[in-house]
């Protein structure tokens, strides 16, 4: 018998977490071990790993607590620091049918500095890529394809949001190329369903991206679809093709439906009940399964699965995934909390510290959004 991927909580947490330290602690933590450099080599992988990832994160922080000082500088210091330094030359060369989702370096770094800097000089110089993603062969999906651009179009909108009319038809290009190759969107020659390469996330992102009153249509028809995929226990299927062991993670299952489910379910009141009951479902199974064995990350741990649940909730498994938990879990048993950043330990979504920086930041929020995704 297979052991099982999460390990076991209280239902309530013990005491009350001191968010500012643990927030300071992390974001001290990664200026010491991953400071900016003057030039950066492979891999680069925008929003999903590197320094472009890290500045937007500061961004964030900037924004959210511009009195905090990170080794003695504000976050908008390390925001623009984290923008500078050389990038690796190949990753600053768009290939649309290799990435153009928030993983393309280039993509990323421009939206990214656009947002920092407002100037509309960068804003043009990040549409000036629509036309090779819109004509282009290209994924739907937001890690590597087209979704993953019109967040970042979205993101610019938020940061800039002067720079709207000009944003507008670049969106609705992109837009209107998805969902006229939906709903079965493919990655990689199989048809995934999750939040980061499958239909979900291709969804959410189109329907946060103001779509036609028809491409409406068709969304809440393909929502209708994805909600009765749901299954007993709350999750999602990994694909159409195989089910392999059940993820209770935001890449795949339940916590990223949910995530998405809540952003959308405005959009959609005609669903509002199957939302609503969808949701439920699904959070109760990210509260039974949720805490995983993984070290807590953003894309396939602790902390992007607990950003779904209510606050009380949250705090459990947030008070679960401090630093000093952490190691302690692991000196009771090797296998809690096993690295699982694929090696990059300052990834913002695979790694430890700037998912613990994100939790920490909108942990107290009765909506905790994800970062790259949601969060504008």
């Amino acid at each position: 018998m297979e052991s099982p991927l999460y390990l076991p909580h209280g239902e309530v947490a013990s005491a009350k977490l001191d968010r500012n330290h643990l927030l300071s602690e992390a974001l001290e933590t990664i200026v010491r071990d991953y400071p900016p450099q003057d030039s950066y080599g492979q891999p680069l992988k925008g929003l999903w790993n590197g320094p472009t990832s890290i500045a937007y994160l500061f961004l964030h922080v900037a924004a959210a607590r511009p009195e905090l000082l990170v080794a003695s500088r504000p976050a908008r210091h390390w925001a623009q620091a984290y923008l500078g330094g050389t990038r690796d030359p190949e990753a600053m060369v768009l290939e649309p049918s290799a990435r153009c989702g928030i993983s393309s370096e280039v993509l990323a770094w421009q939206a990214v500095r656009a947002s920092l800097s407002g100037d509309p000089a960068h804003v043009a110089a990040f549409l000036s890529h629509v036309p090779a993603v819109v004509d282009g062969p290209a994924e739907a999906e937001w890690h590597s394809g087209r979704a993953g651009m019109l967040y970042l179009l979205r993101m610019i909108c938020h940061w800039v949001p002067e720079s709207a009319p000009l944003l507008q038809e670049a969106t609705a290009l992109v837009r209107g190329k998805i969902v006229a190759e939906g709903p079965d969107w493919e990655f990689k020659g199989q048809r995934y369903i999750g939040a980061v390469h499958g239909d979900i996330g291709t969804l959410t992102q189109v329907a946060l991206s103001g779509p036609t009153v028809d491409e409406k249509k068709k969304l809440q028809q393909w929502l209708a679809r994805l909600l009765d995929w749901q299954k007993q226990d709350g999750n999602w299927p990994v694909n159409e093709q195989v089910d392999p062991r059940p993820y209770v993670q935001f890449c795949h299952g339940a916590p990223g439906f949910v995530q998405s489910l809540k952003s959308i379910r405005p959009l959609f009141p005609e669903l509002d009940d199957e939302i609503s009951r969808a949701i439920t479902l699904g959070n109760e199974l990210v509260w039974r399964e949720g805490l995983l064995k993984k070290e807590p990350n953003l894309c396939h741990g602790a902390f992007g699965n607990c950003l779904t649940l209510p606050p009380t909730q949250r705090d459990v498994f947030l008070e679960l995934a401090t630093p000093r938990s952490v190691a302690e879990a692991r000196l009771q048993d090797e296998a809690h909390f096993e690295k699982a950043n694929y090696g990059w330990e300052f990834s913002l979504l695979t790694g430890y510290w700037p998912g613990a920086a994100w939790a920490w930041l909108v942990g107290e929020e009765p909506e905790a959004r994800f970062i790259g995704y949601n969060d504008v």
